[in-house]
């Protein structure tokens, strides 16, 4: 564990103790202290939770609209019931005026069999020398609503390429 995981936690033992000196000495209704303590014990859960992001942990989030691929890791389906669904996890650089822009950032994706292969060849490319460029595309399925604003109605799609030849000035 980090240093800073290690004070958080001696911080949050400390409210407590100041909250537990509190409701003994304090005269408030029952109510108040109860949901004081209430209060400071979801704290504990939502800040336990929200640490992995603080710590480096891949996000679920969704990736960049344009990145340039670092690196990929895949862990396939287990074939043993309850072996789990698999997840994928892309080490990105998201891009912008086609330009990386900012530090690298971990994702973690649900696996599937397309972009695995598409992940195989793209490892091959970048140690052959060549960079690959990712795009995350919204695709509309058919016969769904055009209506962006309901989940079920898009899903994305990940494709990956080559990083084109730069283009040089005439001489």
């Amino acid at each position: 564990m980090s240093q800073s995981v290690i004070a958080l936690s001696i911080a949050y033992v400390v409210l407590g103790v100041l909250l537990l000196g509190l409701n003994i000495a304090a005269r408030w209704p029952i109510w108040v202290k109860v949901m004081m303590i209430v209060l400071v014990t979801g704290f504990y859960f939502i800040t336990y939770n929200s640490l992995n992001g603080m710590l480096g942990w891949p996000t679920t989030g969704s990736l960049p609209d344009r990145f340039l691929l670092l690196a990929s890791s895949v862990k396939e389906p287990g074939k043993k019931k309850g072996g789990g669904g698999g997840e994928i996890y892309l080490w990105v650089t998201s891009l912008v005026d086609n330009k990386p822009s900012g530090e690298p950032r971990a994702y973690q994706l649900r696996y599937s069999t397309e972009l695995h292969a598409q992940l195989e060849q793209a490892n091959k490319r970048i140690r052959d020398g060549v960079l690959q460029l990712g795009k995350n595309e919204i695709l509309v399925e058919s016969g769904a609503p055009r209506d962006l604003a309901r989940f079920s109605a898009h899903r994305k799609k990940v494709r990956l390429y080559d990083l084109p030849d730069p283009e040089l000035p005439e001489k």
